[in-house]
Parts: C-alpha cells; sequence; structure tokens
C-alpha cells in the first residue's frame, strides 16, 4: 500500500487528526513521537522531563502549535521565537547578511560580504523613510533589506545597499529604462507605485549605477 494510504503507523497506531503531525517528508505519528522523545530524555538522565510535562519553563503550553519535536524530546516554539528574536536585536546586521547568504545559494549569484559590510541608516536611502524591523509576522514595508543594485553582479561590497523592503520589492519588478519609460509615460498608477515613489526609485537607481537617464546613441546601423 503506498505510503501516503496508510491509515496506521508501523506501530499500530491511527492516523487520526489528533495523532498525525505533518512533515516534510509526509506524515508523523505523535503517539511514536512520544515514545521516542521518553526513551531519549531517559537515556539522558532525564526521564520524563519532557513527557509529563505540559507546559515550557516559561509557562507555554505544549499544544500541538507550540511544540516542536527535536532530538532529545520537545522544544517550545515560543520561546525558540524569542531567543531568535533576541539575538536579531543584539545583531541586525547578521541576521540581514545570513538571509542574504541565503538567497545567493538560491539565485547562484556571487557573496563576498562580511556582517561588517552590512550599514544599515537610519532612513531608507531610496524613499527617505524611517527603516524599522518588524519583529513579528515577516519583514513589513520599512524593514531594512539588503538590496543587490545590479542583481546579476551578486552581493559584492560594491554592490550592496540596505533599503526598505518596499524599495526593494518595487525594484524587483524591471529595470532602470523600464522604470525610466514608465515615468515618461505617467504609468505609476498601473504598475501600483505612486508617481513620487517612482520619481524617487529611477533618481536613486540613476546615482547608484551612474546612469544619466540619457539614452545612447547606438553606432550600429
Amino acid at each position: 500500500m503506498p505510503r501516503g494510504q496508510k491509515t496506521h503507523c508501523a506501530q499500530g497506531h491511527l492516523y487520526d487528526e489528533a495523532n498525525t503531525r505533518r512533515t516534510a517528508n509526509g506524515r508523523a505519528c505523535r503517539a511514536c513521537g512520544r515514545e521516542h522523545a521518553r526513551k531519549k530524555a531517559q537515556a539522558a538522565g532525564r526521564p520524563g522531563v519532557y513527557i509529563e510535562k505540559t507546559h515550557c519553563p516559561q509557562g507555554h503550553p505544549y499544544d500541538e502549535v507550540n511544540t516542536r519535536f527535536n532530538k532529545i524530546g520537545r522544544a517550545c516554539r515560543a520561546c525558540d521565537l524569542a531567543r531568535q528574536t533576541a539575538r536579531n536585536d543584539a545583531n541586525p546586521q547578521q541576521m540581514l547578511w545570513a538571509n542574504a547568504k541565503k538567497r545567493a545559494r538560491r539565485y547562484g549569484v556571487p557573496f563576498t560580504i562580511t556582517p561588517e559590510d552590512i550599514v544599515i541608516p537610519e532612513v531608507c536611502p531610496v524613499f527617505g523613510t524611517p527603516l524599522a524591523r518588524k519583529r513579528r509576522g515577516g519583514p513589513g514595508p520599512d524593514s531594512p533589506t539588503v538590496d543587490r543594485v545590479v542583481p546579476a553582479l551578486g552581493y559584492i561590497p560594491s554592490n550592496i545597499a540596505v533599503i526598505s523592503c518596499k524599495a526593494n520589492a518595487l525594484k524587483n519588478r524591471g529595470t532602470l529604462e523600464w522604470f525610466e519609460r514608465s515615468l515618461k509615460e505617467g504609468l505609476g498608477s498601473r504598475r501600483r507605485i505612486t508617481e513620487e515613489e517612482l520619481r524617487l526609485l529611477v533618481e536613486w537607481l540613476r546615482l547608484r549605477t551612474g546612469s544619466t537617464g540619457k539614452k545612447r546613441r547606438s553606432s550600429a546601423r
């Protein structure tokens, strides 16, 4: 029988809603997970530490949403998030560097920057709005992000800039020539961007890329 059609795990536990945990590889049995955690805790000299307790040391409940299984038993997702937030608050450059490194691997572009190369300004260089990192729920429009000024060059010290997430998302829609044409033809509203934002984005891209905005005359006939 295909694995996805099985109604019970190898130990005979039912794959119902309460006992099923979704994983990257499919399904996992919560009863087997608890038994595995108990054996790990017992082997580590802490029998019953993870199984009998209903709350973590900080008082968060070990329920279906807040529980994560690891090599030695259970872990509290709320505490994980609090520790990650504290690390990001203490060293935001490290967080931006790590996220940029992941994107470099995904896109296959050069990556030579260090956390020291990342300088977070007070305001977004594109729109002039204050940069503020959103603490939960992913980045917000004013969250700082590391941008590749020329995407093909990758993350090298001379090609990065810390701008707002909103500016970065808008910049990724097209090239400087595309934005210049949209500005000239007054297509900002059709691009879901205001004319002022479009103008500021074009000016910043011209400044960073050294473009004057004038079209070069081709020598080809």
